[in-house]
């Protein structure tokens, strides 16, 4: 698949339109919560395509366990590198995970999701994530 790249390690389908607009609001998202968790901004490469598919072939897997199904995220977040599978529609969540996960190593994983789902959004289950994170945190103060 051809790919176009952008200063700063944006990948995406040469038939897309890159959007300045929703680049610059990610940008502040980034410096805003680093700004709020006392971290520094870390570099990392940025995946976008129209679904969960195309991501795999962009990360240069012909076929993967699950392949074709029903339920696929829409982001995964690693290391260095966030993938986004829903082109019209960039939340920041998984970028919370790449810049502020590693600061925290002792997290629990739910208080992640749900921190991450409260300041980034998800894919239409906010709600779920944040009442997961409130019974995770009454359970373990």
């Amino acid at each position: 698949m051809e790919c176009t790249s952008w200063t700063g390690g944006l990948y995406y389908p040469t038939y897309h339109n890159f959007d300045y607009q929703k680049a610059q609001k990610l940008n502040d998202f980034i410096q805003e919560i680093c700004k709020n968790f006392g971290v520094k901004p870390k570099p990392f490469e940025y995946y976008l395509a129209d679904d969960y598919d195309e991501i795999q072939a962009l990360k240069g897997l012909d076929y993967y366990l699950g392949m074709g199904g029903q339920s696929k995220p829409s982001g995964k977040a690693t290391d260095d590198k966030v993938y986004w599978a829903v082109w019209e529609n960039t939340i920041p969540h998984e970028v919370f995970h790449v810049q502020i996960d590693e600061h925290f190593p002792n997290k629990a994983f739910w208080v992640s999701e749900g921190v991450a789902t409260l300041l980034g959004g998800s894919r239409g289950k906010s709600a779920w994530h944040i009442k997961r994170t409130n019974i995770y945190l009454q359970k373990h103060p």
